[in-house]
């Protein structure tokens, strides 16, 4: 099978392939090198406290996109036609991950204890 037989499906697979491989890459060192410098923090702060939101943001929407996408019998394949359903599918996760911030910082809860003060 050559790439023009592949069709959408086989683009959809390269582009998810490759492209969260460099996604991978940039996605943690860049902001976490720019928030270092920005608000002067410890690197390796930065990154734990990353690598925790793109965790939480990933089980997010691993749990609600399938529900979301049987919901609305939308495929995969037209995820990539339409782009501005990523956007409209993230809404809920969003609007998860701002009602958990809003917990964490009425009820000053800690998710990760940072400081080398340690009793």
């Amino acid at each position: 099978m050559n790439d023009n037989d592949r069709g959408l499906s086989g683009a959809v697979y390269e582009a998810r392939t490759y492209g969260s491989v460099r996604a991978k890459k940039s996605g943690l060192i860049f902001p976490t090198f720019s928030y270092s410098i920005i608000t002067g923090t410890n690197l390796w702060h930065c990154f734990i406290s990353i690598a925790a939101g793109a965790l939480i943001l990933g089980v997010l929407e691993g749990a609600l996109l399938p529900i979301l996408l049987n919901i609305t019998a939308v495929t995969i394949d037209s995820l990539v036609l339409k782009p501005w359903l990523n956007i409209l599918y993230f809404l809920p996760s969003g609007d998860i991950m701002v009602i958990l911030y809003i917990f964490i910082k009425k009820y000053n809860f800690i998710i990760f204890d940072l400081s080398l003060d340690r009793d």
